[in-house]
């Protein structure tokens, strides 16, 4: 009976155990350090800086033209904060890309309806790698899609520009 408690006690602690507890331990240490870099500040020592910035977002299959008027404000449509407010817009007719069956290459043709160009304004957080809302809500890029809603309207499309004052 001693024999078999010796024979346990040998076996509390084999090498796949080792091995089990070694890989737990490096994973948590990736995981501490992924957090600690996450959380970290900006390397290019930018403190954050608040400013307004100015970007125009294209909204395609745009139809309510007579609903969109300069001084709007404009609001996520996920989160519902607020995005910024309307200083000027363009409506021109949609085009895309198509090909040529004739040549071989590609054409740009309208489609019969409109995109929505909108300078919008808006209070922001500027750092050396991001520029985000007031709020934080919404990080801003371009090429980013965003979805707005408006008085009367709504639409989504990309920011295709962005001006630092």
């Amino acid at each position: 009976m001693e024999n078999n408690v010796k024979k346990e006690k040998r076996r509390l602690l084999t090498a796949f155990d080792i091995v089990i507890i070694a890989v737990v331990v490096v994973l948590a240490a990736l995981f501490l350090i992924w957090q600690a870099a996450k959380n970290a500040a900006p390397a290019s020592g930018g403190d954050a800086a608040s400013g307004t910035i100015v970007y125009t977002l294209e909204l395609n299959n745009f139809e309510n033209s007579d609903s969109l008027s300069v001084g709007d404000r404009l609001f996520e449509t996920v989160k519902n904060t607020e995005v910024g407010v309307v200083r000027s817009f363009e409506i021109v007719p949609q085009k895309v890309w198509q090909n040529d069956l004739e040549t071989g290459g590609m054409k740009v043709t309208e489609t019969g309806q409109h995109t929505a160009h909108l300078t919008i304004e808006v209070p922001c957080t500027v750092t050396d790698s991001t520029i985000a809302t007031k709020a934080g809500a919404v990080e801003l890029r371009v090429g980013r899609s965003l979805g707005v809603n408006g008085p009367g309207y709504w639409g989504a499309g990309f920011i295709i520009a962005i001006e630092r004052s």
